[in-house]
């Protein structure tokens, strides 16, 4: 991380040091002397702060991916035959790209996300496969007692554990069910608000 004192940060900035070590506290940033040294984060806090306090509400973050081209340059004398040299200039380009640490553990985060949503839907998928034979149907019914009636307490998933069409089925009792269930519910309300006491 790279750090400079206040004084050198003042001279840059072409303002007298008491000024910025004024500014500085007011962002929050604890300085007492030019001496005394600021972090780059120091920097953007305090940036942020002279913005948010002249009316620019946008906050200056860290760029994910900070990309640093350097060229150097130097000479190479070769030597040829019969005595005669020559000079070779020699340009050397290096790039090198640094990642804010922040946009990695995001990115790492958005992965591992993704993953999770797909692995819970590659075992829902395996799960609605594994209990497609336990699903009450027609079929199903048709192998029970001819009295046999079918019976569900609600919410049903239907083309899942019930088939689409079981509701329907003569049957099927589920509404009349649910109907009986309303009603209790209903004289269970009354009760509880007539007979406050109980």
């Amino acid at each position: 991380m790279s750090t400079t004192t206040v004084s050198k940060l003042a001279t840059a900035l072409k303002i007298k040091p008491e000024k910025l070590i004024s500014q500085l506290n007011d962002a929050g940033i604890s300085v007492s002397t030019e001496a005394d040294t600021i972090t780059n984060d120091q920097k953007l806090t305090l940036l942020n702060h002279l913005r948010g306090s002249h009316g620019t509400k946008t906050e200056i973050q860290s760029p994910k991916k900070l990309t640093v081209h350097r060229r150097s340059q130097s000479e190479l004398k070769l030597s040829g035959g019969f005595g005669t040299s020559r000079t070779v200039n020699v340009e050397i380009r290096k790039k090198a790209t640094y990642v804010n640490k922040d946009s990695l553990l995001e990115e790492a985060k958005a992965a591992e996300e993704t993953e999770k949503i797909a692995r819970e839907a590659e075992e829902q998928k395996a799960r609605e496969e594994a209990f497609k034979a336990y699903q009450v149907n027609p079929e199903l019914m048709d192998l029970a007692q001819a009295d046999a009636l079918f019976m569900h307490c609600l919410p049903a998933y239907r083309g899942l554990e019930i088939s689409e069409h079981m509701f329907e089925d003569p049957r099927s009792v589920v509404y009349d069910e649910a109907e009986n269930r309303l009603h209790a519910q209903k004289a269970l309300m009354e009760f509880l608000l007539l007979e406050p006491t109980v």
